[in-house]
């Protein structure tokens, strides 16, 4: 799998939302998005996947500053073990790619396990190290600078950032472009060059 070309290689783009920063220390998913990119590198917006999550505790006021998900948005919301099992179907490639990737994956095999649903290990791919190739003077690496950087701005629902839908479409752009880029240094581009 490793040395698959990434053209010939389906793959989703994921993002989520959270009551915080450490699961371990009992933050609960609130919103998760997920896009597929289809063999030859093509976006499928019409594959995608979200669903807000009742995280059945009350979301401290840091966590709705960022994403503006609140207690009242996510209270008929199902649940996670409602959610995960349609995600899971969802997400039936070995490549996953996100902005700080690592954040959102550590969330899903934390709950995965504590709800006892069997998760496979991933191919990561993280969108702050593929710009960190492309762009290594850039000051910051967060989604907003990356967004600028490329230039996508116009293309985008500016009054949705940091919802998972909006962030996933916006990593999956940034994906593309980036592979696009590196494509140009090396045209035989496999996952394992991307990880």
């Amino acid at each position: 799998m490793l040395n698959k070309s990434i053209y010939e290689t389906e793959l989703i783009v994921l993002d989520i939302e959270t009551t915080g920063i450490s699961p371990e220390k009992g933050a609960r998913i609130v919103e998760i998005a997920a896009i597929k990119i289809k063999k030859g590198l093509k976006l499928d917006t019409k594959n995608t996947f979200h669903s807000l999550i009742n995280p059945l505790v009350p979301i401290p006021y840091s966590a709705y500053r960022v994403h503006r998900i609140s207690d009242d948005l996510v209270k008929n919301a199902p649940t996670f073990e409602e959610v995960f099992p349609e995600f899971l179907s969802f997400a039936d490639t070995p490549v996953i790619v996100g902005q700080n990737i690592s954040f959102d994956y550590r969330f899903l095999q934390h709950h995965a396990q504590k709800h006892q649903y069997n998760f496979k290990d991933n191919i990561l791919i993280d969108t702050i190290n593929l710009t960190k190739r492309i762009a290594p003077n850039l000051k910051r690496y967060n989604l907003d600078s990356l967004i600028q950087y490329f230039g996508i701005e116009h293309i985008l629902e500016v009054d949705h950032r940091h919802r998972a839908t909006f962030d996933v479409f916006a990593t999956a752009i940034i994906f593309i472009k980036s592979i696009e880029i590196l494509e140009r240094l090396n045209p035989d581009l496999k996952i394992i060059d991307l990880i």
